[in-house]
């Protein structure tokens, strides 16, 4: 699992995340989204709403990587105006792509409306344990 992680941070790291706490809460996030989404598809076979929680993780995951990658432009790394306006077309532009594909899904299947939201929310209870786990792993200082 180490090795997975390394790679992972080697990846985010060529994808311009330089800041580690980013880097950590993507990965986390990444990691989660890809465990609800596997859980969603063996779920899936008994209760079929579950499937829609794992393509829900999936949009939620994507989403958040691609948002991410946006406010990473605002941190005090040297970018050229052009870079900023291209990289937030860049995700309004997959926003529209995914709305459109999740439009679809509610015209075309019958989607569990609930199943699906309960994935994209998955965003929340991410953040709240990553910020925990830094929280409790820092060690009190001693007197």
């Amino acid at each position: 699992m180490n090795h997975f992680i390394r790679k992972m941070d080697g990846w985010l790291l060529r994808h311009g995340f330089w800041e580690p706490q980013t880097r950590s809460l993507v990965r986390v996030h990444c990691l989660a989204a890809a465990g609800c989404c596997f859980a969603g598809l063996l779920l899936g076979l008994l209760l079929t709403p579950m499937i829609w929680f794992g393509v829900g993780a999936a949009v939620a995951g994507l989403n958040f990587y691609s948002l991410s990658g946006v406010v990473r432009l605002f941190s005090p790394v040297r970018k050229t105006p052009g870079q900023t306006s291209f990289y937030a077309f860049r995700f309004l532009f997959r926003l529209v792509i995914l709305s459109a594909i999740l439009a679809g899904f509610f015209m075309s299947f019958k989607v569990s409306v609930v199943a699906l939201l309960a994935g994209l929310s998955i965003t929340i209870p991410v953040i709240l344990f990553w910020h925990g786990y830094r929280v409790f792993e820092r060690k009190p200082k001693e007197a």
